[in-house]
């Protein structure tokens, strides 16, 4: 029969029998943070609980590290800037140039040239969706290679300048499935079972914590122990309350927010 003084130490079941409903950044921390927080010398049952926890965190981690690096993998924006840049950085090249004197120097007449060979529209062409971007910048390197420009434009702006623009291309093209075809790229994993997973193996875990705390078995030391290692859960808790106490009733008038369209920094990602 429990004394007065440990009944009054008693834990609520019902706050640590399930898991709690977290997002997967903030579940692998709180596994990492009830791992570290977790009792010295735990029994065999509590360390069973707790290695199941760190194990399906663990899985839960991968997934997550995997999903980001198939998202980037998938997002053709890196390859669509790089290649704005390039045309832009040579574009302004010869731009500068050409505003110098004609009359005074030659290489100014001559960027002037080019640039309207190649530029007549200005860089319009880079807000174009990425397969018609592809065929604008392809058309003017056919252009430069046709015409022989290559050697006056490495002279007039730098040898970088033209193949960085080339090296871009190629890039973009790759993207497009252009030339070689398109990288197969692997499923992003659903985080969902994993996740799943944690919470029930985090609900597992504080449950035996509660069992061992609630035992008459434990002394008031141990008892406090147990409260530290379950901290991280009652500090969640906690800070999502704070959160649901900020948000606005649905009395409380909320002003319209107009959604704004991402930037993609170039082109438009093609229509299918």
């Amino acid at each position: 029969m429990p004394n007065q003084e440990q009944a009054a130490d008693d834990l609520d079941v019902m706050l640590y029998g399930r898991g709690p409903k977290v997002d997967s950044a903030t579940a692998i921390t709180l596994v990492r943070q009830l791992d570290s927080a977790s009792l010295s010398r735990p029994p065999v049952a509590v360390k069973r609980a707790q290695e199941r926890m760190v194990d399906s965190g663990t899985t839960l981690e991968a997934a997550f590290r995997q999903r980001d690096v198939a998202a980037r993998a998938a997002d053709p924006r890196p390859v669509d800037q790089a290649a704005d840049n390039s045309w832009s950085c040579l574009f302004r090249r010869l731009e500068a140039l050409a505003e110098l004197p004609h009359d005074l120097y030659e290489e100014a007449r001559q960027a002037a040239e080019l640039q309207e060979e190649l530029f007549s529209t200005g860089l319009a062409f880079l807000q174009l969706d990425y397969v018609s971007q592809w065929a604008e910048s392809h058309k003017r390197l056919a252009r430069i290679k046709e015409n022989k420009r290559k050697p006056l434009l490495d002279k007039l702006c730098g040898p970088m300048f033209l193949a960085e623009v080339e090296r871009t291309h190629k890039a973009y093209g790759e993207m497009l499935g252009i030339g070689t075809p398109k990288p197969t790229l692997a499923p992003v994993p659903s985080l969902s079972e994993p996740l799943r997973s944690v919470n029930q193996a985090i609900g597992a875990y504080a449950l035996q914590l509660v069992a061992l705390h609630q035992s008459p078995d434990s002394s008031a030391t141990l008892r406090g122990q147990i409260r530290a290692a379950l901290r991280p859960l009652d500090d969640l808790r906690e800070a999502q309350l704070r959160r649901a106490g900020e948000r606005p009733s649905p009395a409380d008038p909320v002003e319209p927010v107009e959604p704004v369209a991402p930037s993609d920094g170039g082109g438009a990602e093609p229509t299918p």
